[in-house]
């Protein structure tokens, strides 16, 4: 199949599904195990932790997303940043999503509850806050608070997405007040899984590395598979800080996991 119409299929498919809505100083070198032929998702990590697809059930449609139950388990993470003085709660809600802004041929996305920034792939299409509150019924202004509310209520919310045929980005925000790996990683994996819906990537591999990320080692859960014709590729980070995580996700036809090493401080 073409990789353009390939990708025109996936993008489509993105959008719906995220709208219909992670100690090391180098990659960690385990093997990578094939867990999948084709015809078969169920997928094993290299690092040895196997995942249960069935153990979790997170919709990749934003309106069963609003109603989950992720049940965390109260045990602390390595990638978990330090806790910070201020209440996160009394952050304003613009600085908790972030924002996602054009310069030159790249996308940057800024946090400033994170004090992040992070330069994107190039020639990305950049959603807006319109987008978001038009999808949930309210105004721009709106939006910020609306979705911190849905975020404290329990639901995952989907904040930020940036994408060009299959290169894309997004950002999702999640409340766990004890961040907990282990669940993550379910979490990607069934991201990973129902990629492109009825149409998802076959012969998946998948291995746990490390990257820079602000300054510190983090884990990033790497997917690997065959959409199409192609290799497609997603890397997940998460994230935490003050009982809200932060679900970073890259991914496309490229290895983008160098974007994550490149992260900076906006102050």
């Amino acid at each position: 199949m073409n990789k353009k119409i390939i990708a025109a299929i996936v993008a489509a498919a993105t959008i719906l599904s995220v709208m219909g809505c992670s100690d090391e100083d180098q990659i960690n070198e385990t093997a990578t195990e094939t867990v999948e032929e084709s015809g078969n998702t169920d997928v094993e990590m290299s690092s040895g932790v196997e995942t249960s697809i069935e153990s979790i059930d997170v919709d990749s449609e934003y309106e069963s997303l609003e109603d989950t139950d992720m049940g965390f388990d109260e045990t602390s993470s390595e990638n978990s940043a330090p806790a910070s003085n201020a209440s996160a709660s009394a952050q304003d809600p613009s600085a908790m999503l972030g924002k996602t802004v054009k310069v030159g041929e790249a996308g940057v996305y800024e946090n400033s509850f994170l004090n992040l920034k992070m330069t994107l792939p190039d020639n990305v299409w950049l959603s807006e806050d319109d987008y978001f509150a038009k999808k949930n019924n309210v105004s721009v202004a709106e939006w910020p608070a609306t979705a911190m509310q849905m975020v404290e209520s329990g639901s995952p919310v989907l904040v930020q997405y940036a994408g060009l045929d299959m290169d894309s980005f997004t950002v999702t925000i999640y409340k766990d007040n004890n961040f907990n790996q282990d669940k993550f990683l379910e979490i990607a994996t069934n991201d990973y899984k129902n990629t492109n819906g009825d149409l998802p990537p076959t012969n998946i591999t998948s291995e746990t590395r490390s990257t820079n990320f602000l300054g510190e080692s983090h884990d990033v859960y790497t997917f690997k598979g065959t959409l199409g014709e192609e290799n497609y590729i997603a890397n997940y980070l998460f994230y935490s800080k003050d009982g809200y995580v932060y679900l970073f996700e890259l991914s496309g036809f490229a290895d983008f996991i160098d974007y994550f090493g490149k992260t900076t401080s906006l102050n």
